[in-house]
């Protein structure tokens, strides 16, 4: 599932969105398109934010 559910959700008005079978980078990716973010930016940024942290030499501290 992309960004597309989130997006229909937030825009009915949802505060609260349980998603299933979806993405983290659908997820955090949801606000800036509805916002009108670049799509190429927008899915750079939420993919680094979902995983970025693998590539530092700490990983389990969240990319510190």
């Amino acid at each position: 599932m992309g960004p597309e559910p989130y997006i229909a959700a937030i825009r009915a008005g949802a505060q609260v969105v349980l998603g299933g079978r979806t993405t983290d980078t659908a997820v955090l990716a949801a606000m800036p398109l509805l916002m009108g973010a670049d799509a190429g930016p927008t899915w750079h940024a939420a993919k680094v934010a979902e995983c970025g942290g693998q590539c530092t030499l700490n990983p389990r501290l969240g990319g510190c």
